[in-house]
């Protein structure tokens, strides 16, 4: 999600890239503000979801 504040969503034309704007750290803390507010169950899918886009990521770069 860090990537997507700060350089877009990808396919989305929604939200604009914030690098150049906010710094990684920034952007972290930025979320993790924004993560405060949802309850545990919304945090707990997110962070099962984020394992699995990094996986999927992860199997994409080891194609030939």
């Amino acid at each position: 999600m860090v990537e997507w504040i700060l350089d877009g969503v990808p396919l989305a034309q929604v939200m604009p890239s914030f690098r150049g704007t906010l710094t990684e750290d920034e952007a972290i803390s930025a979320l993790a503000y924004i993560k405060s507010f949802w309850p545990d169950d919304v945090r707990e899918r997110q962070t099962k979801g984020s394992l699995e886009y990094e996986k999927q990521i992860a199997e994409f770069d080891d194609l030939p």
